[in-house]
């Protein structure tokens, strides 16, 4: 149904966006993944930039963890910004509490560009600064 994609092409393209935007990240090969950091007005937190298959992902997590009494709240904070969002979703794994926000593109028979990448990232960041202090409180 969709045209091959080949991982390590790719991979190397979301790499290229990194290094063109002069972002200081870590390669986990393993995991076809560029992990770094990035600071908002709002804060900081990790990144995490992942091939898997045709699938380009993009996640800011935070750092710190929800904690137990206050996860069925941020599990409903979520969801009502979620509803509002054209591009993106926030998650929480409510075994540890962890929050993250991911946007993604898929890749099957296009010629993904930095510029898709650069889509992908800033609007990732731009909501997840905009969302953290409600996420803080």
């Amino acid at each position: 149904m969709f045209g091959e994609v080949d991982s390590a092409e790719l991979y190397q393209k979301v790499r290229r966006f990194f290094d063109e935007d002069e972002w200081f990240f870590e390669e986990d090969l393993e995991n076809n993944a560029l992990i770094s950091r990035f600071r908002g007005e709002n804060g900081v937190w990790s990144c995490i930039a992942r091939v898997q298959g045709p699938l380009v992902v993009f996640y800011s997590l935070l750092e710190v963890r929800v904690p137990e009494e206050r996860r069925d709240a941020m599990a409903e904070f979520i969801t009502r910004v979620n509803y509002g969002l054209p591009f993106g979703a926030f998650e929480m794994d409510y075994s540890d509490g962890e929050v993250r926000l991911r946007t993604g593109f898929f890749t099957a028979d296009i010629d993904f560009t930095t510029t898709h990448m650069r889509n992908i990232v800033y609007s990732n960041l731009i909501t997840m600064d905009r969302y953290l202090p409600g996420i803080m409180r």
